[in-house]
């Protein structure tokens, strides 16, 4: 069996650091933060309407927006290792070929009403329902200015490109924003990294009623 290669952008183990500037005059809801083909620092917006009630399962489809400026602004300034030349972009990208998984999430501006607002993790399946997940952030009480921090349960948060951070980014407010990226690994293995938990070909062999990746796989391993 071929051996599966881990995508550049991220490393097994890295911090990655945003910092995100809402220069408007108008804030900018539901932000699908860390899912790919999402541009924020264009004229063309993409967000998703959350529903009323959370931690349910909705169907949820983009709601495009075109604006006449750029209004939001998304960088890298720092990073753990030395990998150099990260972009939101790049991460975006290797989301795409990679899952990624975080057990910590830490949020800091100096407008406490950016960082007080519920933040919700969306992930959704290949039909389109999607689950969304108020996140209970805690208050950081060591700081001087106002910060939130989430410490996630194994396999809870997944970046696999179904997924997304949603919240509203208050106008003319910046928000610094580090996710520790726990692990990767490819698509095509990513009920190892999920727990099993909407895996795509999982989905297919319901629907099927069949094992034929599962039975697959281990005609691959017995004759690797």
């Amino acid at each position: 069996m071929a051996e599966q290669v881990q995508g550049a952008a991220l490393t097994q183990e890295q911090l990655l650091q945003f910092t995100i500037i809402n220069n408007a005059a108008d804030p900018v809801p539901n932000i699908p933060f860390l899912t790919p083909n999402v541009s924020f620092n264009a004229t063309t917006q993409y967000q998703w309407l959350l529903p009323a009630n959370l931690n349910t399962n909705v169907t949820v489809s983009p709601t495009i927006t075109n604006l006449l400026i750029p209004t939001l602004q998304v960088d890298i300034p720092v990073t753990v290792d030395s990998v150099g030349n990260l972009t939101y972009n790049t991460i975006q990208e290797s989301i795409s070929t990679n899952n990624y998984e975080s057990n910590f999430i830490y949020a800091q501006s100096t407008n406490c009403n950016q960082v007080g607002q519920v933040v919700t993790y969306l992930e959704q399946d290949i039909s389109g329902n999607a689950t969304v997940t108020a996140l209970p952030f805690a208050f950081d009480p060591y700081q001087a200015q106002c910060a939130i921090y989430y410490h996630t349960p194994a396999n809870s948060i997944i970046f696999s490109g179904e997924s997304s951070l949603n919240f509203t980014m208050l106008p003319q407010t910046t928000l610094g924003l580090k996710v520790f990226a726990s692990s990767a690994s490819a698509t095509l293995i990513q009920d190892e990294i999920s727990g099993f938990k909407n895996n795509t070909f999982v989905e297919v062999e319901k629907n099927l009623g069949s094992d034929i990746f599962t039975d697959y796989c281990n005609y691959l391993i017995d004759n690797e």
